[in-house]
């Protein structure tokens, strides 16, 4: 396996896979809005080498697109992280202070994870009159996200439902922050995390942050396509980074 350094090794798809499959699929994601949606980038990995690639109207490779959910995926990693440095367990309970005393205390990281708090939550991005989303995104929760999702009751037993939640995501990254010794309103400590992250994966990412200092981990990272596609290389290979057995991140 072939990791990227600075400059990603390019090259030919390999004959072990059918390059017409391949080009035609970049075909079909640019010239059919209707049936794929607008696709602003796309980018091959095979063997570690970039074999195919291809940017939409006025996107570069150097472009920054917004992540939107593949930020959970971040936010996650940088849990692996915390466990991994021995600051975090996920079993435990999460360190929110609005649950204890009442049912919500029993809701852990893994809860949280795995998107079974048991917290009520609606995930929909038409209807703005029932979405917790928009209104946490772009309403009243817009300027701390973590504290609307926190703010909602328990609708199921923790750990019995699943429920698509950006909400949680939110209030893991508050944790987080919490965690590494952030105060309201600050990040330094999650930024150096971040920075950690990206550093080793060699990726150039803005992650942006609520008016609370809240790392917005369920929606708002900007990286370029080829970065992104570093973090897959991440994920890919169980959180290894460079020659096996070297370094974990």
């Amino acid at each position: 396996m072939k990791f990227p350094g600075a400059d990603w090794e390019t090259g030919a798809v390999g004959s072990d896979v059918d390059g017409a499959v391949v080009q035609r699929e970049f075909a079909n994601q640019f010239t059919d809005p209707d049936s794929y949606g607008t696709t602003l980038a796309m980018v091959v990995i095979h063997r570690g080498r970039v074999v195919a690639e291809r940017y939409g109207t006025d996107v570069t490779a150097s472009t920054k697109l917004i992540s939107w959910s593949m930020a959970k995926s971040i936010t996650d990693a940088l849990v692996g992280m915390c466990v991994k440095d021995g600051i975090l367990s996920v079993e435990e309970r999460a360190a929110v202070q609005a649950w204890a005393g009442d049912e919500r205390s029993a809701i852990t990281m893994q809860h949280l994870l795995e998107m079974r708090s048991g917290l009520r939550w609606v995930e929909d991005y038409v209807d703005g009159e029932t979405s917790d989303v928009i209104a946490m995104l772009f309403g009243i929760g817009k300027d701390d996200h973590a504290r609307y999702a926190i703010e909602c009751p328990l609708e199921h037993e923790p750990g019995s439902t699943w429920v698509y939640s950006s909400g949680t995501t939110n209030v893991i990254t508050r944790i987080l922050g919490n965690l590494l010794g952030d105060v309201p309103g600050s990040h330094a400590h999650m930024d150096r995390l971040l920075g950690r992250l990206f550093g080793t994966l060699g990726m150039s990412a803005d992650a942006r942050f609520d008016a609370a200092g809240t790392f917005v981990g369920s929606s708002y990272v900007y990286a370029s396509a080829r970065d992104f596609a570093r973090f897959g290389t991440l994920y890919l290979h169980d959180g290894v980074w460079g020659e096996i057995g070297r370094a974990h991140v």
